[in-house]
């Protein structure tokens, strides 16, 4: 038997140099500069068994939970799953069932278990700890931001090295899968000769394109200002070979094919040659819902080039660090949400305006908010997927699909159990000289409650009391992975039942407050207070309850029209003496 390949090289950061990966096993390499640094709000680890990992999954989205400072990578995965066609790409990807293919290091592989998680679990966020083990990270780099612009690079670059060497590994069932097919446009860069014309020009390729902020207005400006030619003159004249000699020319770039999906980065942060500082550029510059980009496209290109804003990736703080969190419009539910780590809410469109950014008032004060775009998400019309169409799970190996179904089994039987705990109520009724526990659920009536003691008492438990004194109730206990509960409840073994004969019928009880400061009688509950629930009464866990009962013919006892007030005594020294306890009438001064 083979072994399995080592584990990959973590993830370069700036500066650093990283192995190459093995040919069987890419994985996500490349210089990830750390355009943020450290986030200044670090985050908790999630903990999913948490309450909040038992609420129901959000009609709106899953959530993503943060790792310590992965808010950035959180808000790019979910624009990546909300794009239709990104999705449905990753969904069709089988991996190789060669010897050198390994599951825990394939990205492809942990984004297919990572979105078919989002689409068919049931839980209100799921983590993202596979997907950047496939990456090659190692635990701290969970707690350092990276740029962005140069994650979205190298997972593309990954993606497309795995889906070219599982093709050949595969047959033909991953040959026409392309990441750059939807995200990689052309650009030309040119120099023209202003005297004969001639032009000398070369393609590059792109997969985002990066726009100026400072001293722009709007989205269209900046994109005008990307593709305006310099004029190179004077000194910096360019060597024309056509006419011999030097000559003013004109060096630009312009655009010779858009991708289906086109990323637009701007440039918010900058550096302050001045104070020698990164600085982050609040500055206003709109964008719009419907961007055309036929006016800066080259002559030679399609006229029809009409984008609909799909994200706008926002970061709130400064250029030292901050939270990311991303504005986006899920198509298949025509519907715009904000996805901020694990929370999933619905968003109104006009409430992308106020990530415009806010110029400085009067005075030259600096921006109020620092919370604005900084990058932004076309996707071309007519592409395929139309507003409200569903992704089919069909293409999801059935493999995930087996494992996620267990996963909701699962859940289900834990939230069932965990709210069962959560809303249980261990009354402690007082009877004559004994106590005992009820164990009943906050939203059952107070009427419940005093069947239920009622029925303890008239049918005890079989099993034997095997404790002295007050019941104990049952500890929080969590187990590696299993929470169990957050209330008190008591164990039937261990609560004390009394065992004289309890011959009074139902009508004949009731249940009443105790005072267990004084060891007295408190409130009596009316008719009305027996058909509310326990919730609605204030009851918490382990409420002391008298239970009083009456004889044929005869009436329960009145409300008392004393009250105890204890007195505390202090000596001469200022050390309390035993407390005393006096009896006077309520309505007395």
């Amino acid at each position: 038997m083979s072994s399995a390949p080592p584990p990959p090289p973590p993830m370069m950061k700036a500066g650093k140099s990283s192995a190459k990966p093995a040919k069987s096993n890419p994985t996500l390499t490349g210089t990830l500069q750390q355009g943020i640094a450290t986030s200044s709000i670090a985050s908790n680890l999630p903990n999913f068994k948490a309450a909040a990992f038992y609420n129901n999954k959000s009609k709106f989205g899953t959530g993503l939970s943060n790792q310590g400072a992965t808010c950035y990578m959180n808000s790019f995965l979910q624009t990546l799953y909300l794009t239709p066609e990104f999705r449905s790409l990753i969904y069709k990807w089988r991996i190789g069932k060669g010897k050198g293919e390994n599951p825990t290091y394939s990205i492809p592989y942990q984004l297919q278990r990572l979105f078919a998680r989002m689409q068919l679990g049931m839980y209100p966020a799921v983590e993202t700890k596979d997907l950047t083990n496939s990456f090659g990270w190692k635990e701290g780099e969970s707690f350092e931001q990276h740029d962005v612009q140069e994650l979205m690079k190298v997972l593309f670059d990954a993606l497309e090295r795995t889906f070219t060497n599982s093709s050949k590994n595969s047959g033909e069932s991953n040959a026409a899968l392309s990441v750059n097919e939807l995200y990689q446009g052309i650009l030309k860069d040119y120099i023209q000769c202003k005297v004969c014309e001639k032009m000398s020009a070369r393609d590059d390729l792109f997969n985002d394109l990066s726009l100026v902020v400072r001293d722009m207005t709007s989205l269209e400006e900046s994109l005008g200002a990307f593709i305006l030619p310099e004029i190179l003159e004077g000194d910096n004249q360019y060597f024309c070979t056509d006419c011999g000699k030097k000559a003013d020319a004109f060096k630009g770039l312009k655009l010779a094919k858009l991708p289906p999906i086109l990323t637009l980065q701007l440039k918010r942060f900058d550096y302050d040659y001045a104070t020698l500082r990164r600085i982050k550029l609040n500055n206003r510059m709109t964008f719009p819902m419907v961007l055309d980009m036929s006016p800066y496209l080259d002559n030679d290109s399609p006229s029809e080039n009409v984008y609909d804003l799909l994200s706008v990736l926002i970061h709130s703080g400064g250029a030292m660090g901050g939270h990311y969190f991303a504005y986006i419009h899920d198509v298949t539910k025509d519907q715009w949400v904000k996805v901020n780590d694990s929370l999933v809410t619905p968003i109104n469109p006009a409430d992308i305006e106020a990530m415009f950014g806010e110029d400085a008032g009067p005075g030259k004060n600096p921006p109020i908010s620092s919370t604005n775009a900084y990058m932004l998400v076309y996707r071309k019309r007519n592409i395929g997927f139309e507003k409200g169409t569903e992704i089919s799970p069909e293409d999801i190996p059935q493999e995930i699909k087996d494992e996620i179904q267990k996963e909701n089994d699962e859940w289900i039987k834990e939230r069932d159990e965990f709210v069962r705990r959560r809303d249980n109520l261990a009354l402690k009724i007082i009877y004559g000289s004994e106590t005992f526990y009820i164990n009943i659920n906050k939203f059952q009536t107070l009427a419940d409650a005093t069947a239920l003691a009622h029925s303890t008492l008239t049918n005890p438990p079989a099993s034997e009391n095997k404790t002295e004194g007050e019941n104990k109730t049952e500890d929080n206990k969590t187990d590696g992975n299993k929470t169990e509960s957050t209330p008190t409840e008591t164990k039937e073994s261990e609560n004390k039942v009394p065992k004289v004969p309890f011959k009074f019928p139902l009508q004949d009880i009731r249940l009443r407050g105790w005072n267990a400061f004084t060891n007295s009688p408190g409130e009596i509950y009316t008719e009305e207070d027996l058909s509310k629930k326990l919730d609605e009464l204030h009851f918490h866990s382990t409420k002391p309850l008298l239970l009083e009962t009456r004889l044929p013919g005869e009436s329960f006892p009145l409300p008392s029209t004393k009250m105890i007030v204890r007195i505390m005594r202090l000596d001469e020294n200022d050390e309390f003496l035993p407390p005393s306890d006096i009896h006077v009438e309520k309505d007395g001064t």
